[in-house]
């Protein structure tokens, strides 16, 4: 229910593959909480954090801005030149376990999922 509301609300951006794995953490810490009385407010809390964390996520997940400096290929680019930077070798290593057809897959699709799901954005 959460997501489709979330969807309906923003029409811009709709439901995108990944928010569940933003929201199940959420819902499961609220919904598992040991007062029975704000676990059955699991769902509204979660919604609540929810939207809360992806204001701060919310261009990378809307289509039409995939190919911005603020969109995903943007925050891509961003945890490249981080990843470079601060560990060439683990970049280096990613280049090469990721390459798919013997083309070169942008490490930073490696690391997005796992930096989406922690719910930070690169600045």
């Amino acid at each position: 229910n959460i997501l489709i509301i979330f969807a309906k609300l923003n029409a811009g951006i709709r439901y995108v593959q990944g928010m569940n794995e933003i929201l199940a953490p959420l819902f499961f810490v609220f919904r598992n909480d040991p007062d029975y009385k704000n676990a059955n407010f699991a769902e509204a809390d979660s919604f609540f954090c929810f939207v809360e964390l992806l204001s701060g996520l919310r261009d990378n997940f809307c289509q039409k801005l995939d190919n911005s400096a603020v969109g995903i290929r943007g925050t891509l680019s961003k945890l490249s030149q981080l990843l470079k930077k601060y560990d060439g070798e683990l970049q280096h290593h990613l280049e090469i376990t990721t390459e798919v057809d013997n083309t070169a897959v942008n490490p930073g699709i490696q690391l997005c999922r796992y930096y989406s799901y922690m719910g930070h954005s690169v600045k």
